[in-house]
């Protein structure tokens, strides 16, 4: 009852949430503070700590290397043709990666050797596409910042479309979560740990994201790409990266997260545009 009048109140009034805390807060209301489990909590807040500041670092060295082997060499153009591809590539094998160790987890479990192989060749063959759509890319681009900024506008929209994914995946599953446990619990008359989710509700939560993304997606994106930082598709470019890079190291060591974390201290780790 609380959160679909506080997300869309806080949204409205350009103030940054995050809806887990909604969460834990009306959780706290209803059940009291023992509703709580502390030792969980402090885990997820230590994780929450840590794992930001990593990706926010790795974007600073992305960032880094971007500037000095692309944006400050004489000639742009020629340095773009050689270590796009190159980034490109990295970034499809990294959300890949995830994809297979998150994404089909239901229908295929392969071994790490096996993602980090399928990783190589997804690699592969996306830095040969890669190298074909940058020389195609870069004519009649000038030989400026604002010409390589654009040569990321693809690589974005494709690295945009990944972390969609991601995104609304874990966003629909916490949405429909309490819900399927509300179903589950009347027509069982009974809890359980794990409840199967009826088709219906998954419908639901695929609308819910739907209209929320007409409804308020141009809000939140001009909030978090313009008012708390402005960002170009290099930069952009670089949050992405850093963040499925986060991720993927975590999932090697038996962490499994979500990319959304990782996102804003991503954002944060720069200096104003020039």
């Amino acid at each position: 009852m609380v959160k679909p009048g506080d997300v869309p109140g806080r949204t409205h009034l350009d103030y940054p949430f995050h809806r887990r805390w909604g969460d834990m807060g009306a959780g706290i209301a209803a059940m009291s503070w023992s509703a709580v489990n502390w030792v969980t909590l402090g885990n997820i807040a230590a994780s929450w700590v840590i794992s930001p500041v990593l990706g926010g670092v790795i974007a600073a060295l992305f960032l880094a290397f971007i500037k000095f082997n692309i944006l400050h060499k004489e000639d742009k153009i020629s340095a773009a043709k050689r270590w796009i591809p190159i980034l490109v590539a990295i970034m499809m094998s990294l959300f890949s990666m995830y994809l297979i160790i998150k994404g089909l987890k239901k229908v295929w479990r392969p071994e790490l050797p096996v993602v980090f192989m399928t990783g190589a060749i997804i690699f592969a063959t996306t830095y040969g596409l890669g190298r074909l759509a940058v020389k195609m890319g870069t004519f009649n681009v000038a030989n400026r910042r604002e010409g390589v900024n654009r040569l990321f506008i693809i690589p974005l929209i494709c690295s945009a479309a990944l972390l969609s994914f991601t995104h609304g995946a874990n966003d629909v599953a916490n949405a429909i979560g309490p819900l399927a446990a509300i179903v589950h619990a009347a027509s069982a008359e009974g809890i359980a740990a794990k409840v199967t989710i009826p088709i219906w509700v998954m419908g639901i939560g695929a609308l819910g994201i739907s209209a929320g993304l007409i409804l308020y997606g141009p809000k939140v994106i001009h909030i978090v790409g313009e008012q708390i930082t402005t960002l170009n598709p290099v930069r952009a470019f670089c949050v992405a990266l850093a963040a499925a890079t986060t991720v993927i190291r975590r999932l090697g060591f038996g962490h499994a997260r979500q990319l959304d974390p990782y996102c804003p201290w991503c954002r944060l780790w720069r200096r104003p545009v020039p």
